[in-house]
């Protein structure tokens, strides 16, 4: 199964669409989601995934234009989404015999989002148990070496 977690850094610029087209080519990810859109997705983007094998999608719409989670994903992806809030989309995934937890995150850079995002993860992880994994970008860094100049 091949998952992808891109940051769109906004779906409105003018070739979101084509690197799209070519990332799904590329890559014939199982499931994508596409972080800080910076938009709702409308028929023309429900249209274009549908096109291309997805058809199953959810959101966490944008505020404004910050934020915005799109996730879609293919029939045989076996995809639940669990829960999410306006920073995360929680999904169970199953495959072969194997079931586990998918996170996908976008924590805005400001210090108080990234206080609520980690502290809702600790919640989740104390009432949960099992495989998980946790993709996005959390604009955080775990070091000074990973800043750039």
């Amino acid at each position: 199964m091949k998952v992808i977690s891109w940051n769109s850094r906004g779906v409105q610029y003018p070739h979101f669409r084509r690197e799209v087209k070519e990332l799904l080519r590329t890559h014939k990810p199982d499931i994508i989601c596409f972080m800080e859109t910076k938009a709702e997705f409308g028929l023309n983007a429900l249209n274009f995934m549908r096109r291309h094998g997805y058809d199953s999608q959810f959101q966490v719409p944008a505020s404004g234009f910050a934020g915005g989670l799109w996730l879609f994903w293919k029939e045989s992806a076996q995809l639940s989404v669990i829960f999410s809030t306006n920073q995360a989309i929680h999904c169970l995934v199953s495959f072969h015999e194997c079931r586990l937890f998918l996170t996908f995150g976008y924590v805005r850079p400001q210090e108080s989002y990234k206080e609520a995002f980690w502290g809702h993860l600790q919640d989740w992880k104390e009432n949960h148990s099992g495989a998980w994994v946790l993709m996005g970008d959390l604009n955080d860094v775990a070091s000074m070496d990973e800043v750039s100049p």
